[in-house]
């Protein structure tokens, strides 16, 4: 499980340092600095992200990067309608979502050059969350080749 967050690993979720780099890791690793890079170069590729992603979890409000409370770290988390004045951080978040904003991140990532492999997303993604993930990179407007196993 890739994005299961576990004290032996590192995982997607983890809070990272915060960096340029733009390059999702094995297992997910470096999400938060893959989502904030987006939300900080790429407005439109991250408005994007976000209406996808609320569109399969619509009592997300917006998606924030509070810093680790060390110091130079920052995590990714979500504010969540129904919880006012709450963020629910990526540990509290389930397998599909960390998934979702993974695959949604590197398959909108206006950098990205090359191909985009991705093994078996119904592993981890709810059906309508395939639709959706298909529907973006349908939409892709860059010669980008994505493969879907």
């Amino acid at each position: 499980m890739w994005a299961r967050a576990t004290a032996e690993r590192a995982s997607a979720r983890d809070a990272v340092v915060i960096s340029t780099d733009r390059s999702l890791g094995p297992e997910g690793i470096g999400l938060a600095n893959v989502l904030y890079n987006l939300q900080v170069t790429h407005h439109d590729a991250w408005r994007r992200l976000v209406n996808a992603f609320q569109s399969e979890f619509p009592y997300v409000t917006r998606i924030v990067f509070p810093p680790d409370p060390g110091g130079s770290r920052i995590a990714f988390a979500f504010e969540d309608a129904r919880f006012p004045g709450r963020s629910i951080f990526a540990s509290e978040m389930s397998e599909g979502m960390v998934a979702l904003l993974g695959m949604l991140a590197l398959t909108l990532d206006p950098d990205g050059s090359g191909t985009l492999a991705l093994d078996e997303p119904d592993a981890h993604l709810h059906p309508s969350a395939i639709r959706t993930l298909l529907g973006i990179v349908q939409d892709v407007r860059r010669p980008r080749t994505v493969v879907l196993a």
